[in-house]
């Protein structure tokens, strides 16, 4: 047996042991996470998967505008929570009453607006689950952007991050929104290596990943409306890739390929943001601007009832995102991966070739600018997005450090591509 053979064997063992204990630990104390208010909401707009799916009744009242549980967050977190009930055998219309945020905590409890212990814990398995196949993707996104290594570090690092822990096991819209978020960054990955591809099977896939990229993203938007940090990302790779081609002069895109996969882009990224709300069906514009403008009261209401928790500027922002994310030398640790990152990215660039990096490098860059530019209180909730993008690119930055190593023990090594 070579030893390349027998470090693929390793490697699949690694990998198949760490798929079984994946979810063992993220199942494990899912339901020690302190209970939050948010829960006993979600819980109870899980109703809507009854009136979608069950029911179909598109023209229900419940769906208008103005009613509050209809703008508060976009459905498809209440629908997922919705199907893991009516998977077992939850009773829609005997589900607990909405929490009450003119009560306190106490008062709440006594009048029963929380959900049962039964509807919370299939609402957290649902989460968990999700929160368990996002440390796949983030892992396979560092095993796509730097091997192994890259891999290793990135599954670990969201696993065991705290903030993922506490709120991607909730049964609130984090965990899908995380998740959608890591399926749109593969799938973008997978769709700017079609695009790029001179083979002719590969190249046929392009389409098809387009519109599997335009999905995620709509299920990302459709979770919370974070997911809009997205967007760059998906927009931005396939037009770098053309103009970075057509600038070197190495087999760019053709225009009518490049508007093709644009085309399908919008078409499936709108269907799927308006089919799953028939709030949208009538005025898809003025109910995405009912969305908007609630969450924008929601903000101001929270930031009114809580000024020391308010961040209003940039600079408060950015403070913050140092508090939940990094400490110090963690904050100085990611600034050297992703300038890394960057600076092995611009010269393929130079090289008329663009990577994967790109995409990470877009991604990385929508979801820190639209939490510094838009995020109104200093909740953790509002940062566990930035965690799958530090844990890849310090997997980066370790599998940089790691063949540098290797290099110095004469047995080669290099940061894969």
């Amino acid at each position: 047996m070579t030893s390349t053979t027998r470090m693929s064997q390793v490697a699949t063992f690694v990998v198949l042991l760490a798929l079984l204990i994946t979810p063992v630990w993220a199942f494990a104390g899912m339901m020690d996470v302190p209970f939050h208010a948010d829960e006993s909401v979600y819980i109870y707009m899980a109703r809507y998967f009854d009136l979608y799916f069950l029911k179909r009744d598109f023209s229900n009242p419940e769906w208008d505008a103005k009613v509050v549980w209809s703008v508060t967050q976009p459905p498809v977190s209440k629908y997922l929570i919705g199907l893991a009930l009516f998977a077992t055998g939850h009773d829609f219309s005997r589900l607990h009453h909405h929490w009450d945020w003119g009560l306190d905590e106490e008062a709440n409890f006594e009048r029963g607006n929380v959900p049962s212990a039964s509807a919370l814990f299939v609402s957290r398995s649902m989460m968990t689950s999700l929160f368990t196949l996002s440390i796949v993707l983030c892992a396979a996104i560092g095993y796509r952007l730097s091997g192994f290594v890259g891999a290793f570090v990135a599954g670990p690092v969201l696993a065991t991050s705290g903030l993922a822990l506490q709120y991607l096991r909730r049964a609130t819209a984090d965990a899908p929104l995380v998740f959608f978020g890591l399926l749109a960054v593969v799938s973008s990955m997978k769709l700017l290596n079609c695009l790029l591809t001179s083979k002719v099977k590969a190249s046929r896939w392009t389409h098809t990943w387009a519109a599997l990229t335009g999905l995620w993203l709509a299920l990302a938007g459709g979770s919370k409306p974070s997911g809009a940090a997205l967007i760059p990302m998906v927009l931005l790779a396939p037009a770098i890739a053309w103009l970075v081609g057509k600038s070197r002069g190495t087999g760019f895109v053709p225009g009518r390929r490049l508007l093709a996969l644009y085309t399908i882009l919008l078409l499936v990224t709108v269907a799927a943001f308006v089919i799953p709300n028939p709030m949208l069906y009538r005025n898809p514009l003025e109910g995405t601007n009912a969305l908007i403008a609630h969450r924008q009261d929601a903000a101001s209401i929270q930031q009114q009832e809580a000024p020391e928790q308010a961040l209003t500027t940039v600079a408060n922002r950015a403070r913050a995102i140092v508090d939940w994310v990094f400490h110090p030398v963690g904050l100085v640790v990611f600034l050297v991966g992703l300038g890394l990152v960057a600076w092995q990215e611009f010269r393929h660039w130079k090289r008329g070739a663009v990577t994967g990096r790109t995409v990470v490098l877009l991604w990385v860059g929508g979801a820190f600018v639209f939490t510094a530019l838009f995020t109104p209180m200093n909740w953790g909730r509002y940062f566990v997005p930035l965690v799958p993008c530090q844990a890849v690119i310090l997997g980066y930055l370790v599998t940089a450090v790691v063949g540098v190593m290797r290099q110095r023990l004469g047995r080669g090594g290099h940061v894969s591509v």
